[in-house]
């Protein structure tokens, strides 16, 4: 899609076409390519939202890691005496690339 288009598709998204467009003065046009440049990045941040940045490999070896830990009886987690709903949040905040921190040691 040309940049042409994309405007032409941006200004339908907020209810205006080109000859609307236009006619407005140069810093209404100006306030409209920046609100079509604030929807396309929040756009782009919300498909990003959307990828895990966790190869499947890695979460399979946490998974070995944890169960591994809970037939030995042992604990090898990186929070231990943290509730479970913590330990939860920590393995989810690191497959989504929120924390670096590997649930597992």
């Amino acid at each position: 899609m040309s940049q042409v288009d994309k405007a032409a598709a941006g200004r339908a998204g907020i209810g205006l076409d080109d000859e609307a467009a236009a006619k407005l003065p140069k810093w209404a046009q100006e306030y409209v390519r920046a609100l079509e440049g604030y929807r396309d990045q929040l756009a782009a941040e919300a498909e990003q939202r959307g990828k895990i940045p966790r190869t499947e490999a890695e979460i399979r070896q946490q998974i070995r890691d944890a169960a591994g830990s809970m037939a030995d009886g042992r604990w090898t987690g990186r929070w231990p005496g943290t509730t479970f709903e913590q330990g939860v949040h920590g393995a989810l905040m690191w497959v989504t690339g929120q924390s670096d921190d590997r649930p597992m040691t």
